[in-house]
C-alpha cells in the first residue's frame, strides 16, 4: 500500500484523481474508516468510492455517514 501513490502508469484513460487531491486520499485511508466518521471498520472498494466522491463533492474532510 505504501508504493500505491507511486505505481507506474497503466493503460486506461487519464486518473479520476490528481495531485492534492490524490495525496489527500491517500492520507485519509491510513486511517481507519471508523476515524473519518464511518460505521465500518475496514475500507471496502465500495466504501472507498463513496468516500473519495464525497471527498471531491465536498471538499472537506468530513464525509456523510454510510454503512456497507
Amino acid at each position: 500500500m505504501e508504493q500505491a501513490p507511486y505505481d507506474a502508469p497503466r493503460p486506461g484513460g487519464p486518473a479520476k484523481i490528481e495531485g492534492g487531491d490524490h495525496e489527500r486520499l491517500f492520507e485519509q485511508l491510513q486511517q481507519p474508516p471508523t476515524e473519518l466518521g464511518y460505521d465500518q471498520q475496514a475500507w471496502s472498494a465500495k466504501l472507498l468510492l463513496h468516500h473519495a466522491k464525497e471527498d471531491m463533492a465536498s471538499n472537506t474532510t468530513k464525509p456523510t455517514r454510510m454503512t456497507c
